[in-house]
């Protein structure tokens, strides 16, 4: 589910939240009936995440817009330079061939690596990049060198390896 690029004010009436790790879902609950023993049940429907509980802001995602026909959008979403370091969950692993490149050469195992598996060198660098990255595992190599558009010579299948 796509979240939008707009803030907007949390709904008045029939929301319910749903925390999972330390994100708070905004759960939109409809269809209320009673159950064989008596017990109210709704259906329930993420329109999206919890940004500030006090000022009643939160992040809409699709079904913000299938729910609510004429939504209320306050603002933009910030810009990723104007955000708190605290607030950044994730950051793309860019560059970590090149620093590895670069340690390497540092160190001279760049020739050492030449030596001993000749035109394979630069492969074996950009697996241990990939051992870095991914916490010392070999499986799923081929799809992260596609993903960090390495050379189609370093784009190998796991067979190959």
């Amino acid at each position: 589910m796509a979240y939008l690029d707009n803030l907007a004010k949390l709904p008045e009436k029939n929301i319910t939240y749903l925390k999972k790790n330390k994100t708070f879902y905004v759960i939109y609950n409809y269809g209320y009936k009673r159950n064989a023993n008596g017990n109210p049940q709704s259906k329930k429907i993420s329109i999206g995440k919890l940004i500030d509980k006090e000022a009643r802001i939160f992040l809409p995602n699709e079904n913000y817009l299938k729910v609510y026909s004429n939504p209320q959008f306050i603002e933009k979403k910030p810009e990723a330079s104007k955000m708190l370091a605290s607030e950044i969950q994730y950051t793309k692993p860019e560059g970590l061939l090149t620093t590895i490149e670069s340690i390497c050469k540092d160190i001279e195992l760049d020739e050492t690596l030449r030596k001993v598996f000749g035109i394979d060198a630069d492969l074996i660098l950009s697996l241990s990049s990939y051992m870095v990255a991914c916490g010392n595992v070999m499986k799923g190599y081929e799809k992260w060198a596609k993903k960090h558009y390495l050379p189609v010579s370093l784009c190998v299948n796991d067979k190959r390896i």
